[in-house]
């Protein structure tokens, strides 16, 4: 498994620890010896393309995930907004991130931008845009990651048991999945049984404690996590996705330290 953090552009969007900007931030990120990073990214993109190439090459870093709620925290628009127009302009937006993860060669993160729905036209409009995001990643050879995300912050997919249904009702082979621990914590029976469950569907990995602070400043059992990741073959990212303290450094502190004392990371 691969160490990665999240860092953003000073969003809305809570759940990130390293904000500011990539040009400061990207820098810091190779020097506290990450190799893989996840984007948080505001749109339109505040960098050029070839100049964000750039700046992750000079840094000997890659780029795990892509995420894409910004217009979604921005402008309140998403795959289940009342208005065609609204989910036409929400899906054109997305359809660029998947172009810049084309060249990045990473993925596309579906979290908080198929918005708070919880009527079955919501559903059935939500099913509409992904098929059509879909399209557009199979012509990129982009994979497009499904998160299940908490009853609280969404009425659309809150299980793995959800996500995998909506894997087979759009029946893509670039549609994978991404778990989030502070989601399953809620959510899930039993976070082991829910990862072998997904199994090599598992694309992506976010984690953060039952608090969404960071690891070790709450309850989960991230050895069982990481024994249970272990026993599937999961290789890929495992990113840090959480609710940062107000000091900065302490908060990159404690995860960088978490994962340079844990076996499961670094075996």
């Amino acid at each position: 498994m691969k160490k990665c953090i999240v860092v953003g552009e000073g969003n809305k969007f809570g759940p990130i620890p390293i904000k500011g900007d990539l040009k400061e931030t990207l820098p810091l990120v190779s020097k506290l010896g990450y190799e893989y990073v996840e984007l948080n990214l505001n749109f339109p993109f505040t960098l050029k393309t070839i100049e964000l190439k750039d700046i992750l090459l000079e840094n000997n870093l890659k780029v795990s995930a892509i995420t894409t709620g910004y217009p979604y925290f921005s402008e309140g628009i998403s795959f289940t907004s009342q208005t065609q127009e609204s989910r036409k302009k929400t899906v054109q937006i997305i359809k660029e991130y998947v172009d810049l993860a084309n060249i990045l060669e990473t993925q596309v993160v579906i979290g908080s931008i198929r918005g708070n729905g919880n009527r079955e036209h919501d559903y059935q409009n939500f099913i509409k845009c992904l098929k059509e995001l879909l399209i557009k990643a199979e012509q990129k050879n982009v994979n497009i990651l499904l998160e299940p995300i908490n009853r609280y912050e969404t009425k659309l997919i809150n299980t793995v048991d959800e996500g995998l249904e909506i894997i087979k009702k759009v029946n893509s082979k670039k549609l994978k999945l991404l778990l989030d621990t502070f989601h399953m914590n809620i959510e899930e029976k039993s976070i082991y049984e829910s990862i072998k469950k997904a199994n090599e569907l598992i694309y992506h990995f976010h984690v953060a404690d039952s608090n969404r602070k960071p690891m070790g400043c709450g309850h989960l059992n991230f050895n069982a996590i990481f024994k249970t990741l272990t026993e599937i073959s999961y290789t890929k990212a495992v990113s840090a996705e959480l609710v940062p303290f107000s000091n900065q450094k302490e908060t990159v502190d404690l995860i960088t330290g978490f994962f340079k004392e844990n076996y499961y990371i670094n075996s």
